[in-house]
């Protein structure tokens, strides 16, 4: 990933912002025996704007004034005590990140991860360093093994504040893409739609708001090829918003389509009929030597459909390409059009029916002619 400003922040702030607010609400035991951390914390949660601004200054200043006025002019210091000073500063910023990460997990993941932590201190606390390098290459790191924190960390980076850590995670999570990675990027998906829905980048963040589109899709991805079933509600709540607001290069609707066809759900058929009269060109394929066959979004969706419902292409005039070519499209936009009308007419004659019960779509002249 090229590091545009814009991608470099759109992959961590929902999720981070919501377990900043999980660990003030649920603070750790030091600050419960601590009255003014609690008079404070009340004030950040759920005091007007001027009174959280106001109670999270002295919260910053109580926290870090008796660090900053022991420590004194670091630049001041030796060589060898700045260092080490860096260090220092550097393991506190990482641990309130542990915290904050840890404190927004539930009982099953957090077991998961406190073994993964025991077992790996150092890589988890390279996993929230401040300098992005250092976490991208811990991501890099971390043991792929199936059933433990390993899927809960992977999918804590894929919301990274950096993009190329994000992609890293998301890589390390196609290849992983056990029931924990599962899970976690379906909760993923729902919360930073959920979040883009309600606003939550506002004007000046646009940009941060696509990117993070691109990161949905990427996870579309993983949950298709995991035929994760269980995900499909979240995943047409994500097509519905995302598909109909971002640019198809950030959010690909053919491939959130095919990821849907994977999982082979007919819940999705309602969401997926939205988008079949999409006409953008999205692949191509030469049929002859003056003869062009075009798949456009809606053709990726209406083959899509057609998978779902295990009608082959060929029965509403698709061309389809000798294998091992998977291209499947039209030559003529009459054909396409025919194909589209068909395929609702069925649909609303035999989508409530059951599937012994329903008529196959009538056939129509093949697409190459």
């Amino acid at each position: 990933m090229n590091r545009k400003p814009g991608a470099k922040i759109a992959g961590g702030m929902v999720l981070l912002c919501a377990g900043w607010l999980a660990a003030l609400s649920t603070p750790p035991a030091q600050a419960q025996q601590d009255p003014e951390f609690e008079r404070l914390v009340e004030k950040i949660t759920r005091g007007d704007e001027a009174e959280a601004r106001e109670a999270a200054e002295r919260l910053i200043e109580r926290v870090i004034g008796p660090v900053a006025q022991a420590l004194g002019s670091v630049e001041s210091r030796p060589a060898e005590e700045q260092t080490r000073v860096r260090d220092v500063l550097a393991r506190l910023s990482a641990a309130l990140r542990v915290r904050l990460f840890r404190a927004d997990l539930g009982p099953a993941e957090r077991k998961l991860y406190d073994d993964f932590a025991t077992q790996y201190p150092e890589l988890v606390e390279q996993l929230f360093h401040d300098d992005y390098r250092k976490r991208l290459g811990a991501v890099r790191r971390i043991p792929l093994e199936p059933g433990t924190g390993a899927g809960v960390l992977v999918v804590g980076k894929v919301n990274d504040s950096d993009g190329d850590v994000a992609s890293a995670a998301l890589e390390a999570a196609a290849a992983l893409h056990d029931d924990v990675v599962i899970r976690g990027l379906t909760r993923y998906v729902h919360d930073v739609t959920a979040a883009v829905k309600s606003g939550y980048f506002g004007p000046g963040e646009e940009e941060a708001a696509i990117v993070i589109g691109m990161f949905v899709d990427r996870s579309i991805r993983i949950l298709g090829e995991a035929r994760a079933r269980e995900s499909v509600p979240v995943i047409l709540e994500a097509l519905s918003h995302f598909g109909q607001t971002h640019p198809t290069d950030f959010f690909d609707v053919a491939q959130v389509a095919i990821a849907l066809a994977k999982i082979g759900d007919e819940r999705a058929a309602p969401a997926l009929l939205e988008f079949i009269d999409r006409n953008r060109p999205y692949r191509f394929h030469f049929a002859g030597p003056d003869s062009k066959a075009v798949q456009t979004i809606g053709d990726a969706v209406l083959l899509s459909l057609l998978r779902i419902y295990e009608i082959q292409p060929e029965t509403l005039g698709f061309l389809v390409a000798e294998p091992p070519s998977s291209f499947a499209g039209f030559v003529d936009d009459k054909f396409r059009e025919v194909a589209r009308h068909t395929f609702r007419k069925w649909y609303q004659q035999n989508a409530d029916k059951p599937r012994s019960e329903r008529r196959p779509p009538t056939t129509q002249p093949a697409g190459a002619k």
